[in-house]
């Protein structure tokens, strides 16, 4: 280790008061081979040493090793030696939002938004949560020019995943049960004959938009889940067997006349 680069940082970090240190990239930081776990372990435990001794929190930005386009990363996905993630206190993973996810949250531009997961936690307090943070990436207009013109700068933002069923009331499901009661509806969004569709008819959802589509999928989930509607097998006009969607519990206290 280059001790004289390590003092001099303690130096600066105690006469500064500095709170946080980030380091982006992590690789930039060292010499050492990436693959070698005991020269890699050396040099994270000299950073962990930096931080206790200024009781400063230090923040490794490592890189992950490539995998295929649209694959999930985790924790293991760090490049090179693991001994950087045994040597951390705690880890977390960045995800761009898969276009999955995209259509289950009705979000247009999957690009502008990307996860961070919690991918180790040894801290007591709070305990470690499996829930995924969401952001979005967001256009600010600084008004540094004249007349409120100006530049404008890239943030990140904070972001909530929509609530997809918010708007929909007691009074919605009795109408799409009304609808659906002796149809024909199936399961499979493929089909021409989808529930999905008579859904969006009654509740007035665009299906040609993604988010009009995730909603619909969304409440048909729902539904089914809550034993609003029901899904039973039987067979097709053809002999086949296939999956449709009766009703289930009604939302009304009688069902309507056949």
């Amino acid at each position: 280790m280059a001790q004289p680069v390590v003092e001099a940082l303690l130096a600066t970090i105690r006469e500064n008061g500095i709170d946080c240190v980030f380091i982006d990239p992590f690789v930039s930081s060292h010499e050492v081979s990436e693959n070698d776990n005991n020269a890699i372990n050396r040099v994270a435990k000299t950073w962990a040493r930096i931080a206790d001794q200024t009781n400063c929190a230090v923040e490794l930005v490592h890189h992950t090793r490539k995998i295929a386009s649209g694959e999930t990363i985790t924790i293991a996905d760090g490049r090179g030696a693991v001994a950087l993630i045994d040597a951390s206190r705690s880890a977390r993973v960045l995800n761009p939002m898969s276009e999955q996810e995209a259509a289950n949250l009705g979000v247009e531009n999957r690009r502008l938004h990307f996860r961070v997961d919690n991918g180790k936690a040894s801290m007591s307090a709070p305990p470690p949560t499996n829930k995924a943070s969401w952001f979005k990436m967001a256009s600010i207009d600084l008004r540094n020019g004249p007349s409120g013109a100006g530049d404008s700068v890239g943030v990140v933002a904070n972001w909530t995943p929509p609530d997809l069923l918010e708007e929909f009331t007691l009074g919605d499901l009795d109408k799409v049960q009304c609808a659906i009661h002796g149809e024909n509806c199936r399961d499979d969004s493929q089909a021409n004959e989808w529930v999905g569709k008579l859904i969006a008819e009654v509740l007035n959802i665009d299906l040609e938009k993604p988010a009009g589509k995730a909603k619909v999928k969304a409440l048909q989930r729902f539904w089914i889940a809550s034993k609003a509607l029901a899904v039973v097998e039987r067979k097709d006009r053809k002999g086949n067997d296939r999956k449709y969607i009766e009703v289930g519990e009604w939302a009304r206290e009688k069902s309507p006349t056949p």
